[in-house]
């Protein structure tokens, strides 16, 4: 959005030069008023257009500071990404980059990073650990499914003192002044069974339900991995010849421009070529952000930032990756 607002105000700036020169080609008597009405609607589009662009960012800045639960200060600023910068680099120039240049290599980073997601992927991290727990029910209901209910039941007594009438025993006899009793019951109840195959069967189906889920969550890590990296792979290209194409539009709108002020060039090739330079800008910005986004979901997939790893976490990919290009070859 800011580069976006850049490029805008960059054409507004444009649209304003070219106006004054076609008030000065009017007071010279080489252009009509007609050019003059022509660049003032322009100029207008132009700040349409920029005040449009201005919005738009602030809106995607108060959207990322509530992200971020509002720790960024009101008017905080953002560092544009440009192909010479070290942020870009660090993703342009990582060992996933420069495996998407060639089909083979491409298959083979792609197989690679759809191994490391199913195994990495957080989402795929919990989804396996709530398989275990419902394994462990079913386990559980097996066993209760077929276990009795054991009852040991003990009580113990003793007779601290008596006394009164009848008391104490007739010749012969003897009060015990200690009593116990042990119990010992072994059931297997029929209606409480049904609810135990009942709870067995919900957790059967808790499985299969949960295997279903892992299979389509597998489907969609993969799917995710392999079309993110073919964007990447298209937009790390495209940045190339956008480039290109945006250096030759603005040269020529600057030519064409000139030849407009020597009164060589009419307006409308004017417009054209000015329209043609912000729209090649536009391309070229929106292709390096269309490279990083695209390795972003990589890593989102992966569950692995590299902006945000350590040295030691950085080495450890790496391994595992030399690892499964010497295994694979």
């Amino acid at each position: 959005a800011k580069t976006d607002l850049l490029i805008k105000r960059e054409n507004l700036n444009n649209s304003k030069v070219n106006l004054e020169l076609a008030r000065t080609r009017l007071n010279v008597g080489s252009a009509s008023k007609s050019d003059v009405y022509r660049w003032e609607s322009e100029v207008a589009i132009a700040k349409q257009q920029v005040v449009t662009s201005e919005t738009t960012l602030l809106a995607a800045k108060i959207q990322l500071n509530n992200l971020l639960a509002n720790t960024l200060e009101p008017d905080f600023e953002i560092e544009d990404v440009t192909i010479d910068g070290e942020l870009f680099n660090e993703f342009f120039e990582d060992e996933i980059s420069r495996f998407i240049q060639t089909p083979i290599d491409f298959i083979k980073i792609s197989d690679f990073l759809v191994q490391e997601s199913l195994k990495n992927n957080p989402n795929k991290k919990v989804l396996l650990e709530n398989v275990k727990v419902v394994e462990r029910q079913k386990a559980q209901n097996q066993r209760l499914l077929f276990a009795p209910v054991v009852a040991v039941q003990a009580q113990a007594g003793r007779i601290l003192n008596v006394g009164g009438v009848g008391s104490t025993a007739e010749e012969g006899f003897n009060l015990p002044d200690n009593q116990w009793q042990v119990g010992l019951s072994l059931s297997h109840p029929i209606f409480q069974g049904f609810a135990r195959r009942a709870n067995l069967q919900k957790t059967i189906i808790q499985r299969d339900q949960l295997a279903y889920t892992e299979e389509q969550l597998d489907q969609q890590l993969e799917l995710q991995v392999r079309t993110s990296l073919l964007t990447a792979l298209n937009a790390s290209t495209n940045i190339e010849f956008s480039k290109v194409a945006s250096d030759n539009a603005i040269a020529n709108f600057g030519l064409v421009q000139n030849g407009y002020k020597e009164g060589r060039i009419i307006i409308t090739q004017l417009i054209d070529a000015q329209e043609a330079a912000l729209n090649a800008q536009l391309n070229y910005a929106l292709s390096v952000y269309d490279f990083m986004q695209a390795k972003l979901q990589v890593e989102f997939a992966l569950g692995f930032f590299s902006m945000l790893s350590s040295p030691e976490e950085k080495l450890d990919f790496s391994a595992r990756f030399q690892e499964y290009i010497n295994t694979n070859d």
